[in-house]
């Protein structure tokens, strides 16, 4: 099986244990932004767990990355966070 792209687990750190990871607005129409400190890098996955979107960053303190997602259908996503202190998952939604 070809698993390429999908997401099959994921370590979540929640919010009590690595606050600073902000994403707004949500929901949202085209794009959002990702908010917090050593941002390595963001993924984001379909409800069917296929990554339709992914990008690596030069981790810095106080980050702000704007993210454009304009083709993808409306419906509910799970963007993973990947910082220096481990990964964050959050659900999304795109009206």
């Amino acid at each position: 099986m070809n698993t390429e792209g999908l997401l099959l687990s994921s370590h979540n750190l929640s919010n009590e244990v690595y606050p600073g990871i902000t994403v707004f607005p949500n929901p949202f129409t085209e794009g959002f932004v990702v908010e917090g400190d050593y941002i390595n890098g963001i993924s984001i996955y379909n409800i069917e767990g296929i990554m339709v979107f992914t990008e690596k960053t030069t981790p810095e303190k106080g980050q702000k990355v704007k993210i454009n997602l304009p083709d993808v259908p409306e419906g509910n996503y799970l963007i993973t966070v990947e910082t220096k202190r481990g990964s964050v998952t959050k659900g999304i939604t795109k009206n």
